[in-house]
């Protein structure tokens, strides 16, 4: 502390000498900064820029003193105007990244390390920096590289430190992402014992009809599920798996689209009185008897595929105009 305040002597008696020596200016603001006298070097950074618009130095060091007392706002737009002198300095690009993080600009703060990093491929903080806002941001992969390098830097430069602390986050970050996966493993078991798994076979011999209950399936069932069929393409078997509540509303559809398939066959036999009774009355029996065979889920049926890799979701129903173009 003593040796800042020789120098604060020193730049004194300097601009008394000459008060328009903005280098002068500028390092009697360092001094300040580095006693805590924020509001005092930002003067002196003031003074400079009115003799010296265009001082890179004024601009970058009034950043950091803003950036000390949390006006990052202010601490960006001066480390703007600094690069608009100079756009080669990775510091600034390096502290403008921090001030951008602070503020919760993450990608923001990435772009600027990376400018930092091209410019300064040895610049370890930058590294370590865009590591954290990277691993926020769910690249873990690229956030433990990283680290990675970070700590390969700093142990080049002898900076102990800094290099185990980077490497103690590459470890806590290894450690976190097999507690995740513990919980994940964790959530699968509670997901498979909190929801149920049903199978419906439908007829799909009214296309229209078919298109109809895949909308309504779309729109009302927002869950995963599977369409595979009977070799002769008669039926369409759909798999559900979620919860109790989920299941209702499905069974209701399918069996809405059940009344409505024989109302359908019988409007058939109503306008073709050609066709004979007993035949047209027998179909509409038949229909009925593979619907209760479907309710009780007994229906015999080979399935094509029947694993949880080729399951659709309701998000893709929209593509399907013939029932079997999934297969």
């Amino acid at each position: 502390m003593g040796n800042f305040h020789e120098a604060l002597k020193d730049c004194n008696e300097s601009l008394q000498i000459n008060c328009h020596n903005t280098k002068t200016l500028i390092a009697r603001g360092i001094v300040y900064s580095a006693l805590g006298a924020i509001e005092d070097a930002i003067n002196n950074y003031n003074r400079a820029l009115k003799i010296n618009p265009n001082s890179y130095h004024a601009y970058f060091n009034r950043a950091v003193a803003y950036s000390m007392i949390g006006d990052e706002n202010k601490a960006i737009s001066d480390y703007s105007r600094a690069l608009q002198i100079n756009i080669y300095k990775a510091d600034a690009y390096y502290n403008r990244g921090n001030s951008r993080y602070a503020l919760g600009d993450k990608h923001g703060g990435i772009a600027d390390y990376d400018i930092a990093l091209e410019i300064n491929p040895n610049q370890a903080d930058a590294y370590y920096n865009r590591g954290e806002i990277r691993y926020e941001l769910g690249d873990k992969f690229n956030a433990i590289e990283d680290f990675k390098k970070a700590a390969e830097i700093y142990k080049h430069k002898c900076q102990e430190i800094d290099y185990q602390d980077a490497i103690e986050k590459i470890k806590s970050f290894y450690e976190s992402e097999r507690r995740e996966e513990d919980r994940e493993n964790k959530n699968a078991i509670n997901f498979h014992q909190n929801y149920v798994s049903y199978s419906f076979d439908v007829l799909v011999q009214h296309q229209d009809m078919w298109k109809q209950l895949l909308k309504d399936l779309k729109s009302d069932i927002k869950c995963s599920w599977q369409i595979v069929s009977r070799k002769n393409k008669k039926f369409i078997r759909i798999k559900f798996y979620g919860t109790d509540e989920k299941y209702l509303i499905l069974s209701q559809k399918l069996a809405e689209y059940k009344e409505f398939h024989l109302k359908d066959i019988k409007s058939d036999f109503d306008t073709h009185i050609n066709n004979e009774a007993t035949q047209t009355e027998s179909l509409i029996d038949n229909t009925a008897q593979e619907f209760d065979k479907i309710n009780d889920n007994n229906y015999p049926v080979q399935f094509e595929r029947d694993n949880c890799d080729s399951w659709l979701d309701c998000g893709y129903m929209n593509d399907i105009i013939n029932p079997y173009e999934v297969y």
